[in-house]
């Protein structure tokens, strides 16, 4: 191999002191000097470092991805164009505090853990006035961080967690009601129309009594055609009661004393006879 003929090597030959002429190598593309005679194991992996380092100067150069390049893919994918857009007009406002906080830090800024401090920080100073605020900004954020990672510019997100500012006050617990007694509990509950359960229970009896008042003429008949018991016929019967005497059973008296019960009167006239308790 001739020294004045390899590829992008240039030879340069300089006269030493002794009268001799000594030969240099360098590599026309960076300048590197290359040590070791050609065809040397030396030569040869200076000359594969140097050609490595020029494909490297050569090649065009990374671009530095910012936040502000993020949130603008961000807004152009289906995480952000599928929201309301009473959603993304709110959410917008946090956009924009982001960018002009953070807008220049570039994507590498953002993996280091610094940058999880300025975060914090960001968010605390607006948390002295507007905790609900800053507590929304952070999470657009986090929001826009996790889309980062979904795409792969980050290997974890830089961000996964923080605690709120802004904690909701407990609502006042609403006063209860005072105590009812069971037939006015079953005043405001009742139905109109009334299954025969329900009517005994309306009335604060067993079904086989309400059955019994309504054979023995006490407690008006279910609607025609039906087994249904119209509340208000319910409580025509009881004032009609009322006004003849009580609802329970006539106790077991002397001859003289019944007939003077109108209760017993009213049964004796109008229906069966009384029956017992």
């Amino acid at each position: 191999m001739r020294k004045n003929s390899i590829p992008g090597v240039k030879v340069v030959r300089a006269k030493q002191a002794d009268g001799g002429t000594a030969a240099y190598f360098y590599h026309r593309a960076t300048g590197q000097r290359l040590h070791g005679e050609p065809g040397s194991p030396e030569f040869r992996q200076a000359l594969e470092e140097a050609d490595r380092q020029a494909e490297a100067d050569q090649a065009p150069a990374a671009a530095v991805l910012t936040i502000g390049d993020l949130v603008r893919a961000y807004q152009a994918a289906p995480a952000w164009t599928s929201l309301k857009p009473s959603t993304r007009e709110t959410n917008q406002f946090h956009v924009a505090a982001i960018l002009r906080a953070f807008g220049d830090m570039t994507l590498a800024e953002v993996a280091r853990e610094p940058a999880r401090a300025a975060f914090l920080n960001w968010h605390a100073e607006r948390a002295i006035e507007h905790p609900r605020d800053a507590d929304a900004r952070l999470s657009c954020l986090s929001r826009i961080l996790a889309f980062a990672v979904t795409v792969g510019l980050f290997d974890r997100h830089p961000l996964p967690r923080f605690e709120r500012a802004y904690t909701p006050k407990p609502l006042a617990a609403a006063p209860l009601p005072a105590p009812l007694r069971p037939g006015e509990v079953a005043v405001i509950l009742a139905p109109r129309l009334l299954s025969k359960a329900l009517a005994a229970s309306y009335c604060d009896v067993s079904p086989a009594r309400f059955d019994r008042w309504r054979k023995g003429g006490m407690m008006p008949d279910p609607l025609p055609g039906t087994a249904r018991w119209d509340r208000v016929d319910i409580d025509a019967a009881i004032e009609d009661l009322k006004k003849l005497g009580k609802l329970t059973a006539p106790a077991k008296v002397a001859r003289s004393s019944v007939e003077e019960d109108p209760l017993t009167a009213w049964l004796a006239t109008q229906g069966p006879k009384p029956w017992k308790a």
